[in-house]
Parts: C-alpha cells; sequence; structure tokens
C-alpha cells in the first residue's frame, strides 16, 4: 500500500474572492487499491491520520503458507485494513454485518456430491472461481434480494483483492463473477407533491423557532442528507455570505459518530433561500449548546441527534395530525392494533423524501441540467443521479413535439 502523505488545500472565499486556506488533506490508497483523500482543519490531525496510516500492518505469520487463512479469518483482517485505512464507522460496520451474516455462514458444496460446508470455513487456497460461483448461486436460492447478492459479491472481490495485495493469495478468484441488482423495473422514489411540503412547512410555524421546524425545514429547502445535518457545525453555516450558503463538510453515522461525508462529492456548498436564512438565525439563538462541536441539530444535552426520535417524535405525529382524504400524508394499514383497537398506518414518505423533493424542484421547477444537480445532491457519479431521479427529466408534451417534428423534417417538398 502507499504511504499516505499531507497536502495543504485552498479554496476561493466567495465573499473576497481571495484563495484561503481550507485545510489539510491526507491522502492514501486504501486496502483495495483505490484512492482515498480526507480534509482536516489542522495540520496536527492530519499528521495523526497520516502516522496512523503509514503504521506497519499486521502481515501474514512467517512462515504460513500462502492461501492457509480461512475465508473468515481474511474477512475480518481485510475489515481491519479498512479500518486503518480511514473508513467511515458506517462503511465497514456494514462490511462486518456482510461477512458475519451471509459470507461465512453460508453453505456451499465445493463439487455436486460433496457435503456443503461453511463458507468461512474454506481456506483461501481452495477457492476458484467456479466455487465462487456455486457461493452466488447458494446466496439466490437462500432468498437474499438482488440487491444484497450484489453487495455481497462485491464485498468478497474487495476482501480477496485485499487478501491478494497482502500476499495471502495469489490472485483473485472472485474477480470475474459479477452479480446484476435486479432494478430493471423498480418503483421511482417517492417524492411529496409542493402542496404537501407547504403544509408541513405551515403547520410548524409559530411565534418561536422550533427543533422541528428548524429541521425539516432545513431538510426540504437544502437537500442534506439526514446524516449530513445530524452532523452540521454552525461555523459551515455561512448566513453572512453573499449569496449565503450551508458548507457539507461532515456526516453522522446511525450511532452518532461524525467522520466525513458519505464520498468525495459530499463536500459541497447548498445556497440557502432568505427565508432559510432568517429562521435559522432564529433558530441559532434558541440551539441548545453542544461544546466544541457547535452542531446546529444538537439534543437537549448537546449530544448529535438519533434520527430514529426526529422519525418518531416528530415526523410521524406530524404526518398523522395533518393527514386528510383531501390531502394524504399517511397509508392506513388493513391489520388492527391490539392495544388501540385501531388500524394500524404508516407514513407516505419517510423524512428522506424531503431530500428527493429538493431534487424534484431542482429538475422541474429550476430546470437544472443533470451536472448541477448531481453536484448540489453530493452524488458521487452521474449514473446514481440519473438512476433516482431520471424519470423526472421526461417531458411527454417534448416527446410528441420531437415525433411532430420528424414529419415536418422529412415532409416532401413540392414545387
Amino acid at each position: 500500500m502507499a504511504r499516505a502523505f499531507i497536502r495543504r488545500r485552498y479554496r476561493k472565499d466567495p465573499a473576497s474572492g481571495k484563495r484561503r486556506l481550507a485545510g489539510f488533506e491526507v491522502e492514501w490508497r486504501d486496502a483495495n487499491g483505490k484512492r482515498r483523500r480526507k480534509l482536516h482543519d489542522t495540520h496536527a490531525a492530519a499528521a495523526a491520520h497520516r502516522d496512523q496510516l503509514n503504521a506497519p500492518k499486521t502481515e501474514p505469520a512467517p512462515g504460513q503458507p500462502v492461501g492457509d487463512q480461512t475465508v473468515e479469518k481474511a474477512g475480518e483482517a481485510w475489515i481491519e485494513r479498512v479500518k486503518a485505512d480511514g473508513r467511515a464507522r458506517v462503511t465497514w460496520t456494514k462490511y462486518d454485518q456482510r461477512l458475519k451474516r451471509h459470507i461465512a455462514p453460508l453453505m456451499v458444496a465445493a463439487r455436486d456430491g460433496e457435503e456443503p460446508r461453511r463458507f468461512g470455513d474454506y481456506k483461501l487456497a481452495e477457492l476458484s472461481t467456479p466455487l465462487i460461483v456455486r457461493f452466488k448461486t447458494e446466496l439466490q436460492k437462500a432468498g437474499r434480494s438482488p440487491a444484497m447478492v450484489q453487495k455481497v459479491m462485491a464485498d468478497l472481490r474487495m476482501m480477496l483483492k485485499s487478501a491478494e495485495l497482502v500476499g495471502e493469495i495469489t490472485s483473485n478468484v472472485a474477480a470475474p463473477v459479477r452479480a446484476k441488482r435486479g432494478e430493471r423495473h423498480k418503483e421511482p422514489v417517492a417524492i411529496p407533491t409542493p402542496e404537501q411540503v407547504r403544509t408541513i412547512l405551515g403547520a410548524l410555524e409559530g411565534e418561536t423557532v422550533t427543533f422541528g421546524q428548524a429541521w425539516i425545514t432545513m431538510a426540504a429547502m437544502t437537500g442534506m442528507r439526514p446524516g449530513e445535518m445530524r452532523a452540521l457545525a454552525w461555523p459551515k453555516v455561512h448566513l453572512d455570505a453573499t449569496p449565503p450558503y450551508v458548507e457539507v463538510a461532515a456526516a453522522a453515522d446511525d450511532k452518532g459518530v461524525i467522520g466525513p461525508p458519505k464520498s468525495k462529492a459530499g463536500y459541497r456548498k447548498i445556497p440557502l433561500s432568505p427565508r432559510l436564512v432568517v429562521l435559522l438565525r432564529k433558530w441559532k439563538l434558541r440551539c441548545p449548546k453542544s461544546g466544541d462541536r457547535q452542531l446546529v441539530f444538537p439534543t437537549s444535552a448537546g449530544h448529535v441527534y438519533s434520527l430514529s426520535n426526529i422519525h418518531n417524535r416528530i415526523w410521524r405525529p406530524l404526518l398523522k395530525a395533518l393527514h386528510s382524504d383531501e390531502l394524504p400524508f399517511i397509508r392506513v394499514l388493513p391489520a388492527i392494533d391490539p392495544d388501540t383497537k385501531e388500524h394500524l398506518w404508516e407514513p407516505l414518505f419517510t423524512p428522506y423524501a424531503l431530500r428527493h423533493w429538493y431534487a424534484s424542484y431542482l429538475i422541474q421547477e429550476r430546470g437544472k441540467n443533470p451536472k448541477q444537480v448531481q453536484r448540489l445532491m453530493g452524488h458521487e457519479n452521474i449514473e446514481l443521479t440519473f438512476q433516482i431521479y431520471g424519470h423526472l427529466w421526461a417531458d411527454p408534451e417534448d416527446d410528441a413535439a420531437v415525433a411532430a417534428g420528424l414529419d415536418e423534417l422529412l415532409a416532401v417538398r413540392r414545387a
């Protein structure tokens, strides 16, 4: 693995137009050979990160034959290398879950007629491309979804690639084996209508700004991911800039641990509307203190807010109170609650749908081109933008005009 190093990063100040030091960036290659970067506020923090990455990694014991490691042990060693590479906690915990739940315990026979064995007990030297194909087939037979099969196979390829880089095996036999996600007929994401969003924001207005009003309004008017909002700090909210903007530079995982955004594209600036600027100024006066972290949306004790609490304490009660036959916000289920004797229900959309609504606003109301939408949404590649929101660019009237234009273009000209 190439050694990590530090470089200074500069950004142009929107107000003065001058270059200013943005921080100290550590660059390295991870266990899969992919280039990674992380920006730190101080040189000391960057140096500590660099030294951690450059520290000697655990190698196979001297004299241990190549491929003598089991799949399960090799997976655990790979995850340790991923953690040492500075990857986000939410990333390596998912790797660990899939290793323990889907890779190691799966029963796979090496050949027809042989007794199935636990895949985690296979030694790396026993693996072959046909055996990896059998592993994928058993995953599918076990009822894993196409999306999960694709993720597990990607994990297995990365794990064996990492083992190859550290000399545990001589080749990655899983490299040729791929799995399709199976999203050919996937339903479009659920997006609230402008009327529904207006109703939600209107219901939150009052004499004083509440956490719920500030959170939901911010989500709807910036399209930030919930994890990015939970990690947002006041120094990154530039209310006095021209124009005002919020700088996304961190994200919180499901355990409340703050780290880098989901990808390099997650580092971005999002403009703030005048209405949102006024609201945030009021909220800043009432916002609970959170010490040095200066969180914009902390708990009353100053900790990172749990997304489940936002959903259960703010979002669900709000949508149930606003629901009506004319403007629905919830879906009533056939099942009956044994305690209340009422029908169970679920929201028509989650708080994440406000991010989808912001994207739909950019596309349908503002006519933004795909690259602008990709940048503002923080997508790593344009394919992801089209995969989620491609249907919003559809224009039936323009399609009809295209067809009519063919007749006009190819019409026979008569003298």
